[in-house]
């Protein structure tokens, strides 16, 4: 019994293989401690609980009574791929290595386990029903993956348009800064061109204060000097106020050059996720 089991193993297994990657062996397991011949498949990057969830998902559908005990129990199953007769399925969800998830399955066709010796037809529909399975939950793990990258290219594709957003304010502040200070030049040179004018009217007065002294003119003088002063205080304002918009502009060029190097940072990480989506699909259509 065990040779003929050794060589319908060699068999199926290479009949799964050359449909694709998933494959599906017959082997026999020590099942809550009874040896029941078994198909056994690995499921590549899935997640227990969700797989174990899918499974009695499945045994429902073939309209078994599920139990979830030490053995995942199917009673009174049917599948029209599997003939008239209802069949029992005793099931082992488990961890497995490098993320993955071991499926062990066995049919009880009513007093004897499913075989490749000695149930050929049966045996191939189950090898197509436990695969079926294996593969729906292996593209179902990669699309999960999939979809956490979309997510965090949506979130990096954001990053980059706040990034850009940042960059166009600090362009148009450099502008808006570069404007003021323009204005204020023309104010300043203006402040110079009326403060001789006023410094003229003055000297003019006080010259003719010298010859025809007037207690009206000296308080008129006075009244110029006073907007002397203040025309003063104004172009020193200016200035001083050129001056810290020029240290802003300093400011925000060197934001400007920090952004562009963080949006080269975030090309090479939005280019890098599209790398891993793509590979992604790639496994995705090559899972069959």
């Amino acid at each position: 019994m065990r040779i003929a089991i050794f060589f319908s193993l060699l068999f199926s297994a290479h009949f799964v293989i050359a449909q694709g990657q998933v494959v599906v062996n017959e082997e026999l397991v020590n099942m809550d401690g009874e040896e029941r011949n078994s198909l056994t498949v690995i499921i590549k990057g899935a997640n227990t609980d969700d797989v174990k969830k899918a499974w009695k998902k499945q045994l429902k559908d073939m309209k078994g009574k599920v139990e979830d005990k030490t053995v995942i129990f199917g009673d009174d199953c049917k599948d029209k791929t599997m003939g008239d007769n209802t069949f029992d399925v005793y099931s082992i969800v488990e961890a497995y290595v490098d993320t993955s998830v071991k499926l062990t399955v066995a049919f009880d066709l009513g007093g004897a386990y499913l075989t490749s010796t000695d149930h050929p037809d049966k045996f191939s529909a189950a090898i197509k029903i436990v695969r079926a399975f294996a593969v729906e939950q292996e593209k179902a793990a990669v699309q999960l993956q999939i979809d956490g990258k979309e997510k965090e290219l949506k979130g990096l594709e954001k990053d980059l348009n706040g990034l850009k957003k940042d960059k166009e304010k600090s362009e148009k502040n450099i502008a808006d800064h570069e404007a003021k200070i323009a204005a204020n030049k023309e104010s300043i040179a203006g402040s110079i061109a009326s403060q001789k004018a006023k410094q003229g009217e003055i000297h003019r007065l006080e010259e003719g204060q010298i010859e025809n002294p007037s207690d009206e003119v000296a308080k008129v003088i006075k009244g110029y000097e006073k907007e002397l002063d203040g025309m003063k205080k104004d172009k020193t304002g200016l200035e001083k106020d050129n001056e810290k918009l020029a240290e802003k502009i300093k400011e925000e060029q060197g934001a400007i050059k920090e952004n562009e190097k963080a949006q080269v940072k975030k090309n090479e990480e939005i280019d890098s996720v599209k790398q891993q989506i793509k590979a992604l699909q790639i496994k995705l259509k090559g899972i069959n």
